[in-house]
């Protein structure tokens, strides 16, 4: 389904978006003259031959004989008719079965081989390359990973053996890419791995083992994997990781922390030298229902409630405002008060 997307995509971008005007345009046009012959037949086979039909069946006439299917099912008697049923099955050929192709292979099909032909991937970095960042395997959270390189100006390259998803990412994204099977101990030379600053690798479990072995084959540096099920951590450290990150595991228990408070402390969202942004559900605290004046949270840990997550919304709240039991409490403070609260 992402390379369908991505190849939609190029549709809906520069130069094809100004094509896909024309041809929108043209098929309204089409439409036009579809109605148009649709309300003459209509009146000829009501005025020359006396037969009466809906729009509809006008419709359905028009766009047989235009596409030569002719049926036969509904046909003119006479000269005119005759005429008329000619003009509209030249002007279909014409407009429906010669410049409509045509059309959307010159403005299209055509722009799109050439746009595929003329994309070349890059298979190795230069000699001189150093200090990057190499990431296998590219998903949701890779992408969050390297807004965080962006930000940072810090230099990164996805390795990938998918020829689709190499340019897509270099045409739609503009991430700079090299096509190459990150386990092929001459591609990970080609992407200078000796001299990477680190190595992210975030493939299955196998595919991580097998990485994190070719790598360990050819240097020591710093490889960082994600870890689908817990128990291949052991295994993967075995194989040269340095850091394994069971980031299914550790998003459960995040979850689990935000959906109750049984047992759980405030969650850090943020910290400004020794001042902490927490939050914390209501659900399961005494707090419950309870207007925030009533909570007292202020006066018994000095916690400063300075906002409240209900259903999607932030608000401030006031000392009337209640504390709903699906609500999240956004809270400032030391962590000597978040242990108190």
């Amino acid at each position: 389904m992402k390379t369908i997307a991505s190849e939609l995509a190029y549709f809906l971008r520069g130069r094809a978006r100004q094509n896909l005007k024309v041809l929108l345009l043209y098929c309204a046009f089409l439409t036009g003259m579809i109605l148009v012959y649709a309300t003459l037949f209509h009146y000829l086979m009501l005025h020359l031959e006396g037969r009466e039909f809906s729009f509809i069946a006008g419709v359905y006439w028009t766009i047989t004989v235009m596409t030569t299917l002719g049926f036969g099912d509904i046909t003119f008697h006479s000269d005119p008719g005759y005429i008329f049923a000619a003009i509209v099955t030249i002007s279909g050929v014409i407009f429906l079965l010669i410049i409509l192709p045509f059309g959307f292979i010159s403005l299209f099909l055509a722009p799109w081989i050439e746009q595929r032909l003329r994309y070349r991937p890059t298979l190795q970095l230069a000699p001189e390359t150093s200090g990057h960042v190499l990431i296998f395997g590219v998903d949701a959270v890779t992408h969050a990973f390297i807004r965080k390189l962006q930000a940072r100006s810090i230099p990164f390259v996805v390795v990938t053996d998918d020829y689709a998803e190499a340019l897509r990412l270099e045409e739609n994204e503009g991430i700079r890419v090299v096509c190459g099977s990150p386990t092929d101990p001459q591609v990970l030379a080609a992407v200078r791995i000796t001299s990477a600053r680190y190595i992210v690798a975030n493939l299955s479990d196998p595919e991580n083992t097998n990485v994190c072995l070719s790598v360990r084959a050819q240097c020591q540096t710093p490889i960082a994997t994600l870890v689908r099920e817990p128990e291949h951590a052991d295994l993967l450290r075995l194989a040269g990781a340095t850091q394994v990150i069971p980031l299914h595991k550790i998003l459960g228990r995040y979850l689990a922390t935000r959906s109750t408070t049984l047992g759980a402390m405030a969650h850090v969202l943020d910290s400004f030298g020794s001042l902490k942004i927490a939050e914390i559900p209501v659900h399961g605290t005494p707090f419950a229902g309870q207007t925030l004046a009533e909570s007292q949270i202020r006066q018994r840990t000095g916690l400063a409630v300075i906002g409240l997550w209900a259903r999607g919304t932030f608000t401030l709240p006031s000392p009337d405002t209640v504390l709903d039991e699906e609500a999240l409490m956004v809270l400032a403070g030391t962590r000597e008060q978040l242990d108190g609260l």
